[in-house]
């Protein structure tokens, strides 16, 4: 049996922050609720990560989403200049 190329399995695309926010929100809230690794994921954490300087989240960030399921987000990376 041939497993399909991940580009048919996953979506991997830049990060919206007007589209993705609730998104990413339920993503990083989901995975809090399994590790209680203490990060503090709420819209106001998201959205004050948008006015870092020299952080452009629509360059410095990718999600991907569950292949068919729009905005299903299984996976979220970032890269900050410092």
């Amino acid at each position: 049996m041939q497993e399909e190329p991940l580009e048919q399995q996953y979506v991997f695309r830049r990060y919206m922050p007007v589209e993705d926010m609730f998104h990413l929100l339920t993503l990083l809230t989901s995975i809090e609720f399994y590790d209680h690794d203490g990060d503090n994921a709420s819209e106001a954490t998201l959205s004050e990560q948008l006015t870092w300087p020299n952080h452009h989240s629509e360059q410095d960030c990718w999600v991907i989403e569950a292949s068919g399921f729009s905005h299903t987000l299984i996976g979220y990376c970032s890269v900050f200049a410092l």
